[in-house]
């Protein structure tokens, strides 16, 4: 039995306190394959966040177009979206994606605004006084190669404070 199991790459855990019953744990091989996977996934999807971001800003256009040509009726653009898609998205970023859409060279607009977000939250985790034990979070930005994909990433690490953060009084 105990061949099989390793052949399939699951081995027996030792029973956990809590339930009482031995539970099934994957090889470090198949660990390893699955995040390699997950990890392919994650990049695909961010590749086609930006494409579906285009698409779904052109659509908007269209269903402006004809909102504001009276095929929904009366009703007013924004009064229309607040009723059928604002659920999904703000306001605001409906205007950003519309804005982006409509502009010359929309992909390359997509791409900026991407790097923008990216800056701004670098930006913002440098102001945090975010810490574990006395160690401030630091995170990297580094690169990997997969698959003949460059994918973007962050490294963390934690290093030594500075200067401590101590809890100001609510009184």
């Amino acid at each position: 039995m105990a061949d099989k199991d390793e052949a399939e790459g699951v081995a027996l855990m030792p029973t956990p306190p809590r339930t009482g019953r031995p539970r099934l744990a994957k090889s470090i091989e198949l660990l390893v394959v699955e995040i390699r996977g997950l990890m392919l996934d994650v990049a695909s999807a961010e590749s086609n966040l930006g494409k579906k971001r285009l698409v779904a800003g052109q659509r908007l256009l269209e269903l402006r177009h004809r909102v504001e040509a009276g095929e929904a009726g009366d009703a007013s653009w924004w009064d229309f979206y607040d009723q059928h898609l604002a659920q999904f998205r703000t306001r605001k970023d409906a205007e950003r994606l519309m804005r982006m859409a409509a502009s010359d060279g929309a992909e390359a607009a997509f791409e900026a605004e991407r790097t923008e977000a990216r800056e701004r939250m670098q930006k913002h985790r440098a102001a945090q006084p975010w810490g574990i034990g006395g160690k401030k979070i630091e995170a990297k930005a580094v690169e990997w190669n997969i698959g003949g994909k460059k994918i973007e990433a962050r490294k963390v690490e934690l290093v030594k404070l500075e200067r401590t953060f101590a809890p100001t009084s609510m009184t």
